[in-house]
């Protein structure tokens, strides 16, 4: 079951983790526009910051 979609800009908190959902797309390509909301993450846990960029180009 999915209980929550995350867009971009979205945060969760779940199990003392923070999920901030973050932008994920190419620029100037097709094959990722930023209209499809797709996303990385940025995760927090015990103080600790980690970042999943997704399929991204650098932005």
């Amino acid at each position: 079951d999915v209980d929550h979609l995350m867009k971009p800009g979205d945060m969760v908190h779940l199990d003392g983790i923070e999920i901030l959902g973050v932008p994920a797309y190419n620029e100037g390509k097709k094959f990722h526009p930023p209209e499809n909301e797709w996303l990385g993450y940025v995760f927090t846990v015990d103080g600790v910051t980690y970042y999943h960029s997704g399929d991204t180009d650098f932005l």
